[in-house]
């Protein structure tokens, strides 16, 4: 006899009327700890919002200086997916690097150096040095031959191989370990809920 214990969760309802009930105790509960005060803005008395004296103080206030205050700025409009690890990384590795020149990025354009990337990596080259870099400087595989197995109607034993082998030529994909690990590495995971809940 197997005997499974498990430590159930149920939360409360919320104001919506919904509740998450989990096998064992949940990693946290993202509704427990956030605050009234953070879930809307502010309003004074004329249903204006209210404005702090911080928010009112120009650049580069909260930073030391223009520079810091730029890069924060960066790092906070846009996409969401710029986490404080690789705006540090960016800091780090690339704008304090030796060979870093500013200059070098007058007239810039990152989609413009994505499509020149794109091309030579679909032409054809001799030097398969720089082919390689291109493949695996953001961990995608590239030009990777894929076969596939399509089962036909014979019958025939579990150690034979039934079917037809298709190969995919020039399969292009990104190992999802890798992925998982990236993912992990953000800052953001330790927010992740780890523990599935229904």
């Amino acid at each position: 006899v197997i005997l499974h214990v498990f430590d159930s969760f149920h939360t409360s309802f919320n104001r919506f009327g919904i509740a998450q009930e989990y096998r064992h105790q949940p990693s946290y509960d993202p509704d427990h700890a956030v605050p009234a005060h953070e879930l809307s803005s502010s309003t004074d008395n004329n249903g204006a919002t209210a404005c702090s004296d911080t928010q009112k103080r120009p650049p580069p206030f909260p930073w030391p200086n223009m520079s810091i205050w730029r890069l924060m700025a960066w790092q906070l409009t846009g996409n969401s997916e710029k986490s404080s690890v690789e705006t540090t990384r960016l800091v780090h590795d690339v704008l304090l690097a030796e060979d870093f020149k500013p200059e070098d990025l007058s007239g810039f354009n990152a989609q413009t150096a994505i499509k020149n990337m794109d091309r030579l990596e679909a032409t054809p080259t001799s030097n398969s040095e720089s082919t390689d870099a291109l493949k695996f400087w953001d961990g995608w595989k590239t030009n990777v031959n894929v076969d596939i197995q399509v089962p036909s109607h014979k019958k025939c034993r579990s150690s034979e191989r039934c079917g037809r082998i298709f190969t995919v030529h020039g399969f292009t994909y990104h190992p999802l370990v890798l992925l998982i690990h990236a993912a992990f590495m953000e800052a953001i995971s330790k927010w992740f809920h780890l523990m599935p809940f229904k």
